[in-house]
């Protein structure tokens, strides 16, 4: 189960480990997150959240979640995509997801290059769009200026790969696009 959250003030997206003993009523306080049954990710400003596929090619699903307030390189607004990698002794029960203090082992960001001039972050699975066997995303950014469109978007797209850390130019591919 995937879903996001805010507790407190603070926006999580929350992972809740599938098994046979789960009770009709989940308490989904932090305290109840124990990392063998699920793991709490804070994040600033959810603008989505999804399982990816497995990108890292480890053998374990991976999910994106995207974050519109994120600064990478102190841009402000610009967003980042985190990609947080799944794997068969799960996640710690609780995961800081910020460019600032990010585990290396846990999960990579992919941080927007621009201010988001009001759009959204978003990542999404695209599958294996090369043919290579593993999974890869997307990550698209609305309402991005392109080519003298104001409202065209653009879309990355990431080609999965073990140890992927970061994106590099041979691994993603900008698509501007075309208001519709």
């Amino acid at each position: 189960l995937l879903l996001s959250q805010t507790l407190e003030g603070t926006n999580h997206a929350v992972v809740v480990y599938g098994q046979s003993d789960l009770p009709a009523t989940l308490n989904l306080a932090a305290e109840w997150f124990d990392g063998t049954n699920g793991a709490r990710m804070a994040v600033q400003n959810i603008s989505s959240l999804c399982v990816a596929g497995d990108v890292n090619h480890d053998g374990a699903a991976d999910m994106l979640v995207g974050s519109g307030s994120a600064r990478p390189m102190g841009i402000t607004n610009a967003g980042a995509a985190f990609l947080v990698y799944g794997n068969a002794d799960g996640l710690p029960a609780r995961l800081a997801l910020s460019l600032d203090d990010l585990g290396r082992t846990n999960a990579c960001a992919f941080g927007g290059y621009r201010p988001l001039l009001g759009g959204a972050l978003r990542g999404a699975p695209a599958g294996d769009f090369n043919g290579d066997g593993i999974d890869d995303i997307a990550i698209s950014i609305a309402s991005v200026p392109v080519n003298d469109n104001p409202n065209a978007g653009e879309t990355a797209l990431i080609f999965g790969r073990p140890a992927l850390l970061a994106v590099d130019p041979p691994s993603a591919h900008r698509l501007g696009g075309a208001q519709v």
